[in-house]
């Protein structure tokens, strides 16, 4: 399961480019934003999208400088389901 989640992680992050836009710390509620504004490729949060789909994942949620680009759930969950949270360290060009 956690190979899962790692494998998962990885395609997401394989997506990202390179982006100056300013992360903002949530609230109560979370702001949603498009992957482009954000310096993410759609295209590719829609293969991580299909690959945690085939890979029996419950759910997806990418978020970006603080907000949601992106949320999956499969298989009959939904936001009320419980969660498991992962958060990679800083790579070199974010430090």
């Amino acid at each position: 399961m956690l190979r899962q989640f790692a494998l998962s992680l990885l395609c997401v992050l394989l997506c990202v480019r390179g982006a100056s836009a300013q992360s903002v710390f949530p609230g109560d509620d979370w702001e949603s934003a498009a992957p482009a504004s954000q310096g993410m490729d759609a295209a590719g949060l829609e293969k991580a999208r299909a690959w945690l789909d085939s890979h029996n994942s419950k759910s997806g949620v990418v978020i970006r400088h603080g907000r949601i680009v992106a949320e999956w759930y499969f298989g009959g969950a939904d936001r009320n389901s419980k969660f498991a949270a992962y958060t990679p360290a800083p790579t070199a060009n974010e430090r």
